[in-house]
């Protein structure tokens, strides 16, 4: 795929699965909804989690998007590389935009209303935010394979 259909992919789907590696080698995933902003993609993942304590560990992860047909065709997918690392919103202001975001992104107004209210009750979820260094995509359509 080529970049530009890579970023189109990434608009398009709204799931992602991020994948790491546990400190005993085992391997661990977990899908997540998620914002692209420039080469950072944002995660709202559980910061005391099992990816959370990964992340300690090893912060390299890879990040998968996926779109297929249901006999796997025709299909598309893009797979993300970099750091991640969680991050604190300055403001329940910042962490309520990003929630609107959000429900603006899969369609769902008030999706996240319990989790909004939480903030504004004052507990501000960290953000995931993994900043992307390598990119490859590959699909059965017109274009094959590309890798930056």
């Amino acid at each position: 795929m080529t970049r530009h259909e890579i970023e189109t992919l990434m608009t398009e789907i709204t799931w992602g699965t991020l994948c790491g590696v546990l400190p005993d080698g085992t391997p661990y995933a977990t899908e997540v909804t998620y914002l692209c902003q420039n080469n950072t993609i944002l995660c709202l993942s559980h910061s005391k989690g099992t990816m959370a304590r990964y992340l300690t560990h090893c912060p390299r992860v890879c990040f998968k998007i996926c779109d297929s047909g249901p006999l796997s065709r025709p299909f598309r997918a893009a797979s993300l590389f970099g750091l991640a690392a969680f991050h604190q919103p300055s403001s329940c202001e910042e962490m309520i935009d990003l929630w609107r975001q959000l429900e603006a992104r899969v369609g769902e107004q008030d999706r996240y209303a319990v989790a909004r209210q939480r903030c504004l009750d004052g507990k501000i979820y960290p953000v995931l935010r993994i900043n992307v260094e390598r990119i490859a995509g590959i699909t059965d359509r017109e274009s094959r394979h590309h890798e930056e």
